[in-house]
């Protein structure tokens, strides 16, 4: 998990992960959920706490997609809109629909997938 978090920092500094969704619940051996584990070890890096949201109930990726689903929808439509712009940019394969007000894109650019998609880049 800390290696992908490095890389959700740099992605950060370097402006292309304007928000930051950490995902997955509690286990039986870590009763902290890992959302919220990554979110802490975020903010205690320097990302601002206002911009790291986590997901704490999901149980596999299709909750952790889900659950980061609803926390988009939730925020800024500009913010999602900018985020999916950038990871085109940086070759992820992203792409955005309207979704009552709120803009969505599939895949979700949540912590395991902008990481996968990263480290492919840079390979």
């Amino acid at each position: 998990m800390l290696e992908r978090l490095a890389i959700t920092e740099d992605l950060f500094h370097k402006g292309y992960a304007p928000a930051i969704i950490t995902t997955g619940g509690a286990g039986t051996l870590n009763p902290t959920p890992e959302g919220t584990a990554a979110r802490l070890t975020l903010i205690a890096s320097g990302i601002p706490r206002d911009v790291v949201y986590e997901e704490v109930k999901s149980r596999n990726t299709r909750e952790n997609l889900e659950g980061a689903r609803e926390i988009m929808q939730k925020h800024d439509n500009y913010q999602l809109l900018r985020a999916v712009n950038e990871a085109r940019r940086v070759g992820i394969d992203a792409s955005g629909c309207g979704v009552q007000k709120t803009t969505i894109f599939r895949p979700p650019l949540v912590l395991r997938e902008v990481c996968s998609s990263y480290q492919q880049i840079n390979k």
